[in-house]
């Protein structure tokens, strides 16, 4: 029976009883008809099902396409906040939140040794430096959606940079804040060589650069007009120029070419408009009030300095995940934010990180990795003894080999004098021979593990501190009584020192340094001399050039400087140079 027909049935069985005969007639089929009207509201009712179950299908699909694409949108943030104290970094961290950011990288905390940056639902990597300048954190969300897991991180115990080593949203990542001070000169040059062999996965810099690159990066406002005048428009038509931001100039360049690196913002606003620049461009901003002479007479109005000194860099190789970079409005700050979006989408190609150590974020490590790969770098394979061949191991800069290395520095500086003899405490260091050195007529052979640790103490020496004063006054026509330039290729110099008048000097030159108590050390690291209260300083060990110049600088006691001659026979009878073998009278 077709469907005309059941409707037909059914309303005919709503007619008057005068009809019975036709009723009853209508009554013996009912059964039939209702069984076959059934089946056919049934599959009408199963097809209006099935296409509002395909529709919310399609609207589920396109909703959860929409959520896998925003999912893989990772939002970072970089700010200079200006000196402000942990109570603003709560604070600054509230004012980014309409941004939704994922990871924040924040300049200028100024928190000092022994401070925390604790923050509900976030993750801090941060330097501990001092409580008035410097100071650099990373910020990681603490939200399940973004998959985080730690692989490493590196902070400088100066205040410069954080680097942390982690996957989000299941793609692997190299996050640098950088600190870079208008008068730092060598900071960038120690991380190039750990970025160029030891990231893993997409690296992103960010930070404040302290510097312009071209003449778009700087222009001013000058009241009452609200345009802005860029400097190659001046009536002068002189080029305006910053003499810092030229040198600092320099040394970023150099960085960015030595990885490969691009300017994101710049990159990202020249594709995307027509060049012009606004307000928008320029993340840095100074009010100030300028004197000038017009006809004769000096008037005093204010100008608004505007520059581009907070950067995003990327290589070339990953510019492609870039979805956005722009210029937050917040103008209560002298620094603006700068937002990077990613298209963090996990890439095939890309190998699973294995980490040695499990470093948590609240670890602080007295040696990071950062300083260990570039002094192994600037070690040279003649500076060894041939038979040790560990350098060339190291120089391969395999991340286990680099990983363990700074675990053992950690241990052997954390450690007392006693723990540090438990050979089960250490990876590649060996406590008992670790300060050892053969010797030639010339030169003392050191282990490489000593040669690395000394190295990165002389650069903290040269790098940390201020200039100091000495105690006493010296007059042009005064020169030093001992010279220490080691002038004779058949002796060995050696300068025998007081240690506690070198910890003196040591403490003068990093006055007011939180970390001065690192160079402790020094003191079992170097041998012993005439007395157990006397260090001996050898050629062919890098301390070996400044400590006597820090001595001489800041203490008025002069040095005993001996001189040891060797013979071919001495050499043979001995590898090793032992300190009890010293003698003053030689």
């Amino acid at each position: 029976m077709s469907s005309g027909e059941t409707h037909k049935t059914c309303d005919a069985l709503k007619t008057s009883e005068h009809d019975a005969p036709e009723s009853e007639n209508l009554l013996e089929k009912a059964p039939t008809v209702f069984l076959e009207y059934s089946d056919c509201l049934f599959l009408t009712i199963i097809s209006t099902l099935r296409s509002m179950s395909n529709e919310s299908l399609k609207r589920k699909q396109s909703a959860e396409d929409t959520d896998n694409k925003r999912e893989c949108v990772l939002k970072i943030v970089t700010w200079n906040i200006n000196r402000q104290k942990q109570i603003k970094i709560q604070d600054a961290v509230n004012r980014l939140s309409q941004s939704h950011p994922d990871v924040i990288f924040l300049q200028e905390t100024c928190i000092g040794v022994g401070q925390k940056i604790e923050l509900v639902g976030w993750t801090a990597f941060y330097t501990q430096y001092n409580n008035k300048e410097k100071g650099a954190a990373i910020l990681v969300k603490n939200k399940q959606q973004l998959k985080f897991k730690l692989y490493n991180q590196e902070v400088d115990r100066n205040g410069r940079y954080v680097v942390v080593q982690c996957e989000l949203l299941g793609r692997c990542y190299t996050l640098v804040c950088m600190y870079n001070h208008q008068k730092d000169t060598k900071t960038l040059d120690l991380l190039s060589p750990f970025l160029q062999t030891m990231t893993v996965g997409t690296l992103v810099i960010g930070g404040d650069f302290n510097t312009t690159f071209s003449l778009n990066d700087r222009a001013k406002i000058v009241p009452p007009s609200t345009d802005l005048l860029r400097y190659r428009e001046e009536e002068t038509g002189k080029k305006q120029k910053n003499p810092q931001h030229q040198k600092t100039k320099t040394i970023v360049a150099r960085f960015t070419r030595s990885l490969q690196l691009a300017d994101v913002f710049r990159r990202n606003k020249m594709e995307k408009s027509d060049g012009s620049i606004d307000q928008t461009w320029f993340t840095y901003r100074m009010n100030k009030k300028v004197t000038k002479t017009v006809n004769g007479k000096q008037t005093k109005s204010d100008e608004t300095i505007l520059s581009r000194l907070d950067y995003f860099f990327m290589p070339e190789e990953y510019m492609n995940s870039v979805v956005d970079c722009c210029v937050l409005e917040i103008n209560d700050n002298d620094h603006s934010p700068l937002l990077l979006k990613l298209d963090s989408a996990p890439l095939r190609e890309e190998k699973q990180v294995e980490t040695q150590h499990e470093w948590e974020a609240k670890d602080q490590k007295r040696i990071n990795a950062v300083e260990i790969v570039a002094a192994i770098q600037s070690l040279q394979l003649r500076d060894i003894v041939k038979r040790d061949d560990k350098l060339s191991s190291y120089k391969k800069l395999q991340a286990e080999e680099i990983d363990d290395l700074k675990w053992d520095y950690n241990q052997y500086l954390q450690l007392d004098e006693t723990a540090r003899q438990n050979k089960r405490n250490y990876k590649k260091l060996d406590p008992e021979k670790f300060k050892t050195a053969d010797h030639d007529k010339h030169h003392y052979f050191f282990k490489v593990e000593y040669l690395i640790l000394a190295t990165i103490l002389l650069w903290r020496l040269e790098d940390w501190g201020q200039k100091g004063k000495t105690n006493r006054k010296k007059t042009q026509s005064e020169t030093p009584k001992h010279s220490l330039a080691l002038r004779s290729k058949d002796c060995l110099l050696k300068t025998d020192i007081e240690w506690t008048q070198l910890k003196r000097c040591i403490e003068q030159k990093l006055q007011g340094h939180p970390f001065v108590t690192d160079f402790d050390i020094l003191e079992e690291m170097l041998d012993r001399g005439t007395t157990p209260e006397k260090r001996m300083l050898r050629k062919g060990c890098p301390l070996t050039h400044i400590l006597p110049k820090l001595h001489q600088k800041y203490n008025r006691q002069e040095y005993h400087l001996e001189e040891e001659f060797f013979t071919d026979e001495e050499e043979s009878d001995s590898d090793e140079y032992d300190p009890s073998s010293y003698d003053e009278s030689d």
